[in-house]
């Protein structure tokens, strides 16, 4: 088996945003706007009413950060990779501002993992790896293997045409990774 460095993104990969943040701006401004109805990944095109900064504004609540919980499956992938020896780098693009916030929630959430194991950058195909996981293929562009997990925004994407391998969650991405490493051992 090899071992891997394993990037996955963080917001809507190991804890969703999205829920949280349509009811804010739901609740801010009086609309209707629910997850089913975000199926493109810029979510400014879902308040043609709202300006961009309005749309982004309640990030910039430290309190919102503070309520956000991480998905089962999340920190079931991150155990599962670590315990089988890889190597986890939480890839993410994240606003400045949002930083201190944002990831001293992300560490209550995952105790196992510290600020080596975070990479903060747009661009996602300079991080030295051997695997992505990220729910936006524009951010599956470098020089290592590629998984996209369905989310609304993405179905439409042809990620075989584009040597990507597509998987519903991170219960299978964790399927994907041990067949990647070579994997022979029982199943764990």
């Amino acid at each position: 088996m090899k071992l891997l460095t394993i990037g996955i993104d963080l917001d809507g990969m190991l804890w969703p945003i999205l829920p949280m943040w349509l009811t804010s701006l739901n609740n801010r401004y009086d609309l209707n706007v629910s997850v089913d109805d975000v199926n493109d990944y810029d979510i400014t095109r879902f308040f043609p009413t709202l300006h961009k900064w309005q749309v982004y504004e309640p990030l910039n609540d430290d309190t919102f950060w503070g309520h956000i919980e991480a998905y089962n499956d999340g920190l079931y992938f991150v155990m599962k990779q670590l315990a089988y020896g890889h190597t986890i780098k939480v890839v993410t693009s994240s606003y400045y501002k949002h930083i201190p916030s944002k990831f001293e929630r992300f560490f209550e959430c995952f105790p196992i993992l510290n600020w080596d194991d975070v990479v903060i950058t747009s661009d996602k195909k300079s991080v030295k790896m051997d695997l992505l996981i990220d729910d936006c293929f524009d951010n599956l562009n470098g020089d290592y293997c590629k998984i996209l997990i369905d989310k609304p925004y993405n179905l439409k994407y042809d990620a075989e045409a584009h040597g990507i391998v597509r998987v519903s969650d991170l219960y299978e991405a964790h399927e994907a990774v041990k067949n990647i490493s070579g994997w022979k051992g029982a199943v764990v």
